[in-house]
């Protein structure tokens, strides 16, 4: 394509070049046959070598254009080009061997000077060289050869065709909760320890801001008395690192949270910092796994692995039902690759005609079996909340 001869170029004259050959021979072989065994003209031996082998050629040609195609979908440059130039060169091999083949063959198929036969009554010979040629061992395990490189590429396409797919759904999801513009709510947080035992529920306001880069959300506490006025502000970014604050009224302190301790617990919660932040499509990478049931009914599995080195968590797997996008459930995996914590989320309710939120929310920490239950209600949207309502000098003020 680009005057080039890489891998992508060798393979398609090595993969096409025995291809083409043998729609060739085929044909070549039928033709002789009508020629000598049978005793029919050059016309009549055309007409036997196209009912023999003619539908085969075009049938097994298509068939083989169709499927190195859709390597064209592959957004790995080496497939894609491969199969671009692959599906193009057997393309034009069915029209040079039905259009361009026989009119050469009925130009040589005359006597020659004396042999008594024609130029082509020797490549009968030929044909039968290359019958038992492909007998052999060796050649047989140069087929296997190529198969299995055949079979190595199609399962590459495949891994990034579910990468794609993973993003796609990713988007999607992300597509059916934007447009909130600004909302509030009022939460429940009720931790409880590896024995189910619960200390006095956590009573939090949330309020939050869609912005061009994530959206802005701000979380104060109002019981009990010891956390009381206590407030996390996030500015949650696409790309570059979120930017959250703490403050702590008992010390009347503003406290900035380093990237570096965001997968620390919020508030002795199950829930870590990380997870307060707007979930960016940016911020992962995705991967498709399979379609399986849920208590949504059945939902999208989804791998998505965190951009940011940073993150405590190595992967998740994330659960999207298949009618609305909403998540059924997130499985968390810690840095080493082990099951962290699960979070399920119930009680779906549609709020603003169009806005589906989860009104149960439950965190269970498989390692140390403790769990965050966390309840929403009093959902309000667009109450024309600006960004001078998250503003990091209002934290202080805020009671």
């Amino acid at each position: 394509i680009d005057g080039q001869i890489g891998m992508a170029v060798a393979m398609v004259c090595s993969t096409t070049l025995g291809i083409v050959v043998d729609s060739t021979i085929h044909l070549f072989f039928h033709y002789l046959a009508g020629r000598r065994e049978l005793n029919l003209s050059p016309e009549q031996s055309v007409h036997h070598a196209f009912q023999r082998a003619g539908t085969a050629i075009v049938v097994t040609d298509t068939i083989l254009v169709l499927g190195f195609g859709i390597l064209i979908l592959s957004p790995f440059q080496l497939n894609w080009v491969m199969g671009e130039m692959t599906a193009m060169t057997i393309f034009f091999d069915i029209f040079v061997t039905l259009f361009l083949t026989i009119p050469f063959v009925l130009l040589f198929d005359r006597p020659s000077n004396g042999s008594g036969g024609s130029f082509l009554d020797k490549l009968l010979d030929e044909v039968n060289v290359m019958k038992k040629f492909s007998k052999k061992p060796a050649n047989n395990a140069a087929l296997h050869g190529l198969l299995i490189l055949l079979a190595i590429g199609s399962v590459a396409t495949a891994g990034e065709s579910n990468d794609k797919k993973g993003l796609e759904l990713a988007i999607k999801a992300k597509h059916a909760e934007a447009g909130y513009h600004d909302y509030s709510a009022e939460i429940k947080m009720i931790l409880k320890d590896a024995n189910g035992n619960s200390a006095s529920p956590d009573l939090l306001r949330l309020s939050f801001l869609e912005t061009n880069d994530g959206d802005k959300g701000l979380a104060t506490f109002d019981a009990p008395g010891d956390v009381k006025g206590t407030s996390l502000l996030t500015y949650s970014h696409k790309r570059s690192d979120d930017d959250q604050w703490l403050f702590l009224p008992s010390l009347n302190r503003v406290k900035r949270i380093s990237s570096t301790n965001k997968s620390g617990p919020f508030m002795g919660s199950e829930f870590a910092y990380e997870d307060m932040c707007y979930q960016a499509v940016e911020k992962y990478k995705y991967h498709f796994v399979k379609q399986d049931k849920c208590s949504l009914g059945t939902c999208y599995v989804v791998e998505r692995t965190p951009v940011d080195p940073e993150s405590g968590y190595s992967k998740q797997l994330i659960f999207w039902d298949t009618k609305n996008f909403r998540a059924a459930k997130i499985e968390f995996f810690d840095r080493k690759g082990t099951p962290l914590k699960t979070l399920e989320m119930t009680g779906f309710e549609k709020f603003a005609g169009r806005f589906w939120r989860p009104t149960h929310m439950a965190m269970v920490n498989s390692q140390t079996n403790r769990k965050t239950v966390v309840e929403w209600k009093n959902f309000r949207y667009r109450l024309g909340l600006t960004s001078r309502d998250f503003d990091t000098n209002s934290l202080q003020r805020i009671r």
